[in-house]
């Protein structure tokens, strides 16, 4: 049952990080950071895919120690620890940080769990 979700959190990390990596050119430096606002990949589905990611992941490695129970409590946690550091302090950066350019961004593209409308729309 916790194998699911660890290979789609861990997927999804991957995609994200080494989407981020391409628009940084770097992989040991954040795009952020260099200027570069990061809307592809991941990014299109959810603003927050690494998180996303982290918090399937640890429902899997919860998992790990006996019960589902314990997998979901993980991912929750998690969940909650991110979002609550996205909202209150990356949040306020990024708009800071591009203005208007974020603001769209953030009106149109989930928080955290990607629309499924969404990615039907640009891909079928």
């Amino acid at each position: 049952v916790g194998t699911i979700p660890g290979i789609l959190g861990r997927a999804w990390r991957c995609w994200a990080a080494w989407t981020r990596s391409r628009v940084a050119r770097d992989a040991t430096t954040d795009a952020p950071a260099r200027g570069r606002l990061i809307m592809g990949g991941p990014y299109r589905y959810a603003r927050n895919p690494i998180a996303l990611g982290a918090s399937l992941y640890s429902v899997s490695f919860g998992t790990l120690f006996g019960s589902l129970g314990a997998g979901l409590f993980a991912g929750l946690v998690t969940l909650a620890l991110l979002a609550a550091y996205h909202r209150l302090l990356e949040e306020r950066w990024l708009v800071a940080r591009f203005g208007n350019s974020y603001c769209r961004y953030r009106d149109r593209t989930p928080f955290l769990i990607p629309s499924l409308m969404r990615f039907i729309d640009r891909h079928l």
